[in-house]
């Protein structure tokens, strides 16, 4: 390799890896790092939950207990686990628990987030609802939305992140393992919404 050609492929991997840099800290730095409460005054025809992390489920139940919509669908949930084992585990059983569990479906189809978006479209488009919660943790926000908001574009969300006390994004310099784990999402995303962009055919199942 020539020298200017060795110096081309030198400035065009620094350009990558600064580049890679500023959207990492970019997509760090829009990550709620809050818990949410249930101040908000909007009501949504659905709470929609992904399964896989804490707090997600008996999260997306206080919406629902607390009237701020009308159904909850959880996304991703293991064969043969019914509404009512999930209430159960979730620590959220009420006492008018029949009263709640018509009001909740499940799906069994989903095992990573784009198959929870497809799983989730294919719930929506099928009954009435205009206007959703989203619920997953903080850290899962960016791309459950980006899944979500390209199969239903014309879908009123409202995201709801979880905080994960485990994943201390707000001090995620200082957490080995809560850095890999965001750079881990960041590069996840930026390959569906490069796949997004470029193809529309290819699936990737990350």
């Amino acid at each position: 390799m020539s020298k200017k050609l060795l110096a081309w492929a030198i400035i065009l991997s620094a350009s990558a890896c600064i580049a890679w840099i500023a959207g990492l800290i970019i997509f760090i730095h829009t990550t709620p790092i809050k818990a949410e409460s249930l101040t908000r005054n909007t009501s949504t025809d659905a709470v929609i939950v992904l399964t896989g992390g804490t707090k997600r489920i008996s999260t997306a139940l206080d919406i629902l207990y607390n009237n701020k919509a009308q159904k909850l669908f959880i996304s991703g949930v293991g064969k043969g686990v019914d509404v009512a084992t999930l209430l159960i585990l979730s620590g959220r059983l009420p006492d008018n628990i029949a009263t709640y569990i018509k009001h909740i479906e499940l799906g069994y189809n989903a095992t990573n987030t784009q198959e929870n978006a497809l799983e989730i479209a294919q719930w929506i488009k099928t009954r009435d609802i205009n206007s959703a919660y989203i619920v997953t943790a903080n850290y899962h926000i960016h791309r459950t939305l980006l899944e979500i908001r390209h199969l239903l574009p014309d879908l009123n969300i409202i995201p709801y992140p979880v905080f994960v006390e485990q994943v201390p994004v707000e001090r995620w310099w200082q957490h080995p393992g809560t850095f890999l784990l965001l750079a881990s999402e960041y590069n996840k995303y930026m390959v569906r919404r490069a796949n997004m962009i470029f193809s529309t055919d290819t699936q990737y199942y990350l």
